[in-house]
């Protein structure tokens, strides 16, 4: 540092002046670098010791800023207790919230089925489901169908059947009638059939099928297997489709079990924060070992997707919270084979198949391969961030004609080969 830049710094701090004798500009430049390393030491070691008023403009202690630092740097050590701890806790209040907003809706809904109101001489319309077939995602695909296409044409939602899996919900409150109650109260003599073409393919004549039907109530018929016919509502369906209950606090205690594979003080060291909790669902069963199932154009997941995606999404937070991996699966002994030795990866034991959806709706991130139960796991879940597998079905088969990604994958999820 040459004397010109000497003279111009501390003639700042006006300790000193051009031209003052060598002596004292000695002494003085001790004395202000010993006052200055005091004042800083001070303002680094003691802050709460300075009053608001004297902390200097360009030193912040922001709350925020503290909370960057810990999310980047692991301060302080979690022991596993706590981490299982916190996992369960913020899984209860979620749960909880979810409960209070279905009960709720459950209960205004009662107080509109037809049944219980006096008859007027305008005939309510009705949109009504009659069919049952199908296992727990077919199921609930024509639910939020039937509700959604409801909604959109301002008519009732119906069913014609009662279908036990309703009893599943704590929000899921549709009026049952028979035939002869749904002809009665919409003064007609029929009830028209509007059915589709696809399964998984939106067809505007069954989302306004009133332009075709005039304000006559109708039935549909079929697989209703795409978003678009529902999502516009998607608040009033997450919260019709909550778990009871019952169910919800059996998918905590599967989890908890689960993760009691994980209880080591060694893998504790791997998070810094609480790891974000990703769902994975492995469907091959019928998938792969069912040739006509195979003819038509149903494959499974291969096992690269698998990797490949648990390996983007374990990278994506691998600097922030970390990730603790939960798999559902009809086939436990490949996902162990696949995945067990990875050290953030638990495969449940699977109690039942309502509780295995369960767990996944309470994931923050879900990885799906094939089918619809894998798809409301992510439906269900409060996440947008969401993968599936994009080489189904299998190009140019039968069943490549009925779906169509674009009607059936939301368009913020994430397809991977």
């Amino acid at each position: 540092m040459d004397d010109g830049q000497d003279v111009r710094v501390f003639t700042l701090f006006g300790l000193m002046k051009p031209g003052l004798p060598s002596a004292k500009t000695a002494l003085l430049l001790v004395v202000a670098l010993l006052t200055a390393s005091f004042l800083f030491a001070g303002i680094g070691n003691d802050r709460s010791s300075l009053p608001p008023t004297v902390i200097p403009s360009g030193i912040s202690f922001a709350t925020s800023d503290l909370k960057i630092t810990r999310s980047t740097h692991k301060i302080f050590d979690l022991t596993w207790a706590q981490i299982s701890a916190t996992i369960t806790e913020n899984l209860q209040q979620k749960i909880q919230a979810r409960l209070d907003k279905a009960r709720k809706y459950h209960e205004n809904l009662s107080k509109d089925f037809l049944l219980q109101r006096p008859t007027t001489d305008q005939p309510p319309k009705l949109v009504i489901i009659h069919e049952s077939h199908g296992r727990l995602g077919n199921f609930l695909f024509r639910a939020a169908s039937l509700i959604g296409i409801a909604r959109r044409n301002h008519y009732t939602p119906i069913y014609l059947i009662n279908d036990e899996r309703t009893t599943l919900f704590t929000g899921l409150n549709i009026e049952v009638l028979t035939r002869a109650e749904a002809l009665r109260l919409t003064q007609q003599t029929t009830l028209p059939e509007v059915g589709e073409k696809g399964a998984g393919i939106f067809a505007d004549y069954i989302a306004d099928f009133p332009l075709q039907h005039g304000n006559q109530s109708v039935m549909l018929s079929g697989y209703l297997q795409s978003f678009k016919y529902f999502h516009a509502f998607r608040d009033e369906i997450r919260t019709a489709l909550t778990f009871t209950e019952e169910i919800l606090a059996q998918a905590v205690r599967t989890i908890n079990v689960s993760m009691g594979a994980l209880n080591d003080e060694n893998k504790a060291k791997l998070y810094g924060d609480v790891p974000r909790l990703v769902g994975i669902h492995v469907r091959r069963g019928d998938m792969i070992s069912d040739r006509t199932n195979k003819d038509f154009g149903y494959v499974g997941a291969t096992t690269s997707y698998v990797l490949n995606t648990v390996r983007k999404v374990q990278k994506l937070y691998a600097k922030g919270r970390g990730t603790i991996f939960v798999v559902v699966t009809d086939d436990i002994d490949y996902c162990m084979k696949v995945l067990g030795t990875m050290a953030n990866v638990v495969v449940v034991e699977s109690y039942s198949a309502v509780v295995d959806l369960a767990v996944l709706s309470l994931m923050e991130t879900v990885i799906m391969t094939v089918g619809s139960f894998g798809w409301w796991g992510g439906y269900l879940s409060e996440s947008e961030e969401v993968y599936y597998y994009q080489n189904w079905p299998r190009k140019r088969s039968n069943l490549a004609k009925l779906v169509k990604h674009q009607d059936y994958f939301l368009p913020n999820w994430q397809g991977l080969p």
